[in-house]
């Protein structure tokens, strides 16, 4: 006997609404249940959505992790079905945000290190320079990193950082100024 998959399982098993009682007291049984009525379609999308199976895989396994939690914020407006596909949606492209963040900064810090092996006239410079952004407080050190190194326009910035455009521009603004005192400071 072989064990159906989650996509034979959610074409048999009815989509009803789950227990929301049960789910919100983290019942394993409600959990599977749901689990069952609706991982393999949650898949589906979030595979066409990622284009990568196993992110799709840990999208759907991060979400029913957290489903006893969410569902405590659930309304029970509308299906539920719609509810949490919505919720995995977003959980997806949350992920896709943040290894995006991080492949973008680390590319930076990477171009700024290439900067400083590249340059061997002027490495003590450079280093302190070097210095000098890492000493940066992470949210104007994000800010410079994406404007100076990437080269992004602010708008591109906030929508990446969930910040204001103007945000953008006023970090940016002080860790130039505080990036000035700090290589003025460290040739004195």
């Amino acid at each position: 006997m072989t064990i159906p998959s989650l996509a034979e399982r959610a074409r048999t098993v009815p989509a009803l609404p789950p227990d929301l009682g049960a789910l919100r007291e983290g019942d394993p049984d409600a959990l599977a249940a749901c689990y069952y009525a609706h991982a393999g379609r949650l898949l589906q999308v979030l595979e066409r959505f990622t284009n990568s199976r196993a992110d799709a895989e840990d999208v759907v396994h991060d979400v029913f992790v957290k489903l006893p939690e969410l569902v405590r914020r659930y309304d029970e407006r509308g299906q539920f079905s719609g509810w949490i596909t919505r919720l995995t949606i977003r959980a997806a492209l949350m992920r896709n945000r943040r290894e995006r963040r991080v492949l973008q900064l680390d590319e930076a810090r990477g171009a700024l290190d290439a900067a400083v092996e590249d340059d061997a006239r002027d490495v003590v410079a450079l280093r302190t320079a070097h210095d000098a952004v890492a000493a940066l407080p992470e949210p104007m050190r994000h800010v410079l990193v994406l404007r100076v190194m990437l080269d992004l326009p602010h708008a591109e910035i906030a929508a990446l950082l969930g910040i204001s455009v103007g945000t953008s521009e006023v970090r940016l603004h002080r860790a130039i100024k505080q990036l000035r005192a700090s290589v003025g400071a460290s040739r004195d």
